[in-house]
């Protein structure tokens, strides 16, 4: 059997952008004579472009770069960072990588100012900068942009991801610390 698709879609759109199909007679996914309705995206836009929901066409760059480019404001909808699986659990350290038993995390330490030095009480004051690296193989980041300089987290992003506690004890002003 042959199947149709139809939109009522506005016919100045020529059907470019983003519109409501109602799809007839598709053995695929549903009984012979049964409907359902998806929305369906045209486009004229290369593959380096994103089509908005109108049809324009903006570059892959200005996706989700917290401007609004396209006249509907769709290439700012949905900028999560990254994606996970169904049952992604942010407290739940990730699974290891290859044949490890247990996740590899590379730390770092280092001492951007040396403050003071008392050697008679037996203490030092410094400034460092804490680096903790691994991979999370239930995360998939999205939106990347060529500069790593622009690929920033959210708030909102940062708080549906798993860290890895670290306790530093022994710190004079603790209000001081910087979360990063």
């Amino acid at each position: 059997k042959n199947f149709i698709a139809t939109s009522e879609a506005p016919f100045v759109t020529m059907l470019i952008g983003t519109h409501p199909w109602t799809i007839h007679n598709d053995s695929t996914f549903c009984k012979s004579g049964q409907t359902y309705t998806r929305l369906l995206t045209l486009t004229s836009c290369s593959a380096s472009e994103l089509t908005c929901n109108d049809g324009g066409c903006v570059t892959m760059e200005e996706r989700c770069d917290g401007k609004v480019d396209c006249q509907d404001g769709s290439d700012e909808e949905d900028c999560k960072a990254f994606v996970t699986f169904s049952g992604y659990n942010k407290f739940l350290v990730p699974p290891p990588v290859g044949n490890e038993s247990t996740l590899t995390m590379n730390v770092s330490i280092n001492i951007d100012e040396i403050i003071k030095i008392d050697e008679n009480d037996g203490y030092f004051k410094i400034k460092m900068t804490l680096t903790r690296k691994w991979f999370n193989t239930q995360v998939t980041y999205q939106n990347l942009k060529k500069r790593m300089a622009k690929n920033k987290m959210s708030t909102e992003d940062i708080a549906r991801m798993w860290k890895p506690w670290t306790v530093i004890q022994n710190i004079e002003n603790v209000h001081e610390v910087k979360n990063t």
